[in-house]
């Protein structure tokens, strides 16, 4: 499951303690796949499970179910909620229970596929944005985007980037022996697993007792089974391995060697800060949102998007000046806990609130 999902909950786990939360979630279940807790003072509200209609479509609003509507409605009425705060796709909900209850909208943009979005899905999310008062992006690059598209006279536009806190699973995960390379993300293309794991292979002939992790749920099948099929042919099922969702990351992080970010383009990048608090010696695809917290490299290496030979040399450097590599990972620690705490995410959320209902 996804990085927004995991802020949605860190981020109600920290305000529960000013603010009285209520957290809508879609399928109870798959939020237990987070691996995460609930904050026992936060009230959980579960979201409409059916499949979604194309909501930007007028002729699909006779399909919406109002009676959900009219339950979420009554809701925050009860519950006296001044403001509703949705992460990603969830605006497209909020957005119509803002019609019916008129209190204000804040939408928190995690999402960095939007960058390449064809101008048919931007018009879609511009459908579901008409009635958001603010708009949060973890980057500076979705905000500039967001106010390029979905500019409005007296919207709010704010970059306010995640945090990461260190989990309190356990020890549940024991990686092998060997030097391991670490790769988190749900399985997809975007996230070019794939490229990692042919980068892995032209590693692997120099390292010989290297190891590749794979930590994230299987999201695409197609997709994992192109990656099976290279793991097979390549003979390498004693040497990867897929280990789907799990709950102890920064003990498997702390169990790691080096850590990568292979993605075609990310929202944010929170598997950095994962690795850096873990003080794990990181390779990154060098897309704008990761140059910018690797600070152009000081604190990781950079390798050029999609080039798996040049990824595979990055591992490489790290592995052949491993010393160096992780007082450079040191650093990136301290930064990470100076840098990207709760209290600095948590305060411009609050600050952003105030100004919506100061202009509401």
């Amino acid at each position: 499951v996804g990085g927004a999902e995991r802020m949605a909950i860190l981020i109600a786990n920290e305000m529960v303690e000013k603010y009285n939360v209520h957290l809508a979630i879609r399928g109870n279940g798959k939020y237990r796949e987070l691996n995460l807790q609930f904050d026992d003072r936060i009230q959980i509200l579960p979201l409409y499970e059916g499949k979604y209609p194309d909501w930007s479509k007028l002729k699909n609003l006779i399909k919406l179910d109002f009676r959900y509507f009219l339950k979420l409605r009554q809701y925050v009425i009860k519950n006296k909620i001044d403001l509703i705060y949705a992460h990603d796709a969830t605006v497209s909900q909020a957005a119509i229970v803002k019609l019916l209850t008129r209190k204000p909208l804040v939408w928190h943009n995690h999402n960095g596929e939007m960058l390449n979005y064809t101008p048919v899905k931007i018009n879609k999310y511009r459908k579901f944005l008409f009635n958001t008062d603010a708009i949060i992006s973890v980057s500076e690059e979705l905000t500039q985007f967001c106010k390029s598209h979905f500019n409005k006279t007296g919207r709010i536009f704010r970059t306010i980037p995640n945090f990461v806190l260190p989990d309190s699973s356990g020890k549940e995960t024991t990686l092998p022996g060997g030097f391991n390379v670490l790769s988190i993300g749900n399985i997809r293309k975007v996230k070019n697993q794939l490229l990692l794991l042919r980068a892995f292979i032209k590693f692997r002939k120099i390292v010989k007792y290297a190891n590749l992790i794979f930590v994230g749920k299987n999201l695409e099948e197609d997709y994992v089974a192109t990656i099976r099929q290279e793991i097979y042919k390549n003979e390498l099922d004693e040497f990867v391995f897929l280990l789907g969702s799990r709950s102890d990351i920064h003990n498997i992080c702390k169990q790691a060697n080096i850590g990568v970010l292979a993605s075609e383009h990310e929202g944010f990048g929170l598997v950095l800060l994962e690795y850096g608090l873990a003080n794990l010696p990181i390779v990154s695809s060098n897309i704008s949102i990761c140059k910018r917290i690797l600070n152009d490299g000081l604190y990781g290496h950079l390798f050029n998007n999609g080039d798996e030979v040049d990824l595979a040399e990055k591992m490489h450097d790290i592995f052949s000046s491993y010393t160096k590599s992780k007082e450079r990972a040191e650093e990136f620690r301290k930064h990470v806990m100076t840098k990207y705490t709760s209290d600095v995410t948590i305060k411009g959320i609050v600050q952003v609130f105030e100004e919506v209902a100061k202009h509401g």
